[in-house]
Parts: structure tokens; C-alpha cells; sequence
């Protein structure tokens, strides 16, 4: 298994369990806090967000750790692929930095 194979493997790893997350989150999470009132639904998200950013490493290595193998999947991969697939590739970077990241952020 080549290098490119293997961060391939890794960046859909990662990004599936982002995919997972972010599904879970707007099928269960959202609607439940939806019932709150406006100013405990505040409270509710903030308290999420601190327990994310603070005591979850696992959380963040999965949500960095996705754009930083999808990232060198795509180098790595830019030298090996034909024309079709760096197009797909940088296609598929795109996708998930505009669609996933960037709306989360």
C-alpha cells in the first residue's frame, strides 16, 4: 500500500466520522434544543461548544485531523492521478472545505 493509498484511507476515515457527527447532530441535537426557549437554547449551544472546545482532544483531532489528511491526500495524490482524477480530488477537497468546514466555522 503506497502512501497515497494510505492517507486516501485515513482523510475518508476522518471525514466519515465528521459526516457522522454533523448528521447525528442536525437529526438529534438540533431538534431537541430546538424546543427550548430562545435563551435556553443559547445556553444549551454554548455549553455544548465549551465542552467541545475544552475536555473533547478526540473531537478536535477528528475534525482538524480530517482536513489535514483530506489536504495531503490531495498532494500526494496530484503527482500520481491523471487528469480526471486530480480533478476529482481537488473536486472532492473543495466539496468538503466549502460544504462541511467552512458553514461550521
Amino acid at each position: 500500500m503506497g502512501i497515497f493509498q494510505l492517507t486516501l484511507i485515513v482523510a475518508t476515515f476522518l471525514c466519515s466520522l465528521v459526516a457522522g457527527f454533523v448528521f447525528g447532530f442536525a437529526v438529534v441535537v438540533m431538534p431537541g434544543i430546538g424546543n427550548l426557549g430562545d435563551g435556553e437554547f443559547l445556553r444549551a449551544f454554548q455549553v455544548m461548544d465549551r465542552v467541545i472546545q475544552k475536555n473533547q482532544p478526540l473531537f478536535m483531532l477528528m475534525w482538524i485531523g480530517s482536513v489535514v489528511a483530506l489536504l495531503a491526500a490531495a498532494a500526494v495524490g496530484f503527482g500520481q492521478l491523471d487528469g480526471t482524477g486530480r480533478v476529482l480530488i481537488i473536486t472532492a477537497v473543495l466539496v468538503y472545505l466549502l460544504g462541511v468546514q467552512l458553514p461550521t466555522a
